[in-house]
């Protein structure tokens, strides 16, 4: 069963383990990188600090974030950030050994779920490269719908990706 909570201090642990291996951090799934300082217990501590800034009224960097539980704790994040009035985007990662089991699909549908029945959000929306088919097939086993195909200009290299939009929103 996959669970969905609010970062806590016991994770600073968990996350200083997976920064203390880069391999276990391979695919960004966390967001602002890997350890940028030799401890990894200060930089999980300042990631979890941000995760959880991002619920407050001054926000954070990069919105607020959950914790993905599933057979042991802290297998993921889902981070929230707010696109428009009502509208907000998920973003997602699942830590590199638990990925394949579908737990970033239930981890979506759950997300999505709340933000549209219990989060005051009237849309949900998922920004997906074209060249990442597993997050596709999670916008669609999550409920999702393709909506869009557009060009991102990624200013650090210079380059255009090509993204995909996919979305849900409350029924009426």
């Amino acid at each position: 069963m996959v669970k969905l909570r609010l970062p806590t201090v016991e994770d600073i642990a968990r996350l200083a383990s997976f920064g203390s291996d880069q391999s276990l951090l391979e695919g960004i799934w966390v967001s602002g990188g890997g350890p940028g300082v030799a401890d990894p217990f200060v930089w999980a501590a300042q990631r979890l600090a941000e995760f959880n800034a991002g619920w407050s009224p001054q926000g954070g960097l990069h919105g607020g974030a959950l914790v993905i539980d599933e057979l042991q704790p802290f297998v993921g994040l889902v981070y929230f950030g707010s696109v428009a009035p009502r509208v907000v985007e998920l973003s997602y990662g699942i830590a590199p050994p638990a990925r394949g089991r579908g737990i970033a699909t239930r981890a979506v549908r759950l997300a999505a779920e709340w933000a549209l029945n219990g989060g005051g959000f009237s849309r949900v929306e998922l920004r997906i490269s074209e060249l990442h088919a597993a997050s596709r097939r999670v916008a669609d086993k999550a409920g999702f719908r393709f909506e869009e195909r557009f060009e991102t200009f990624i200013e650090v290299t210079g380059d255009t990706a090509i993204d995909l939009l996919y979305t849900r929103s409350r029924e009426a």
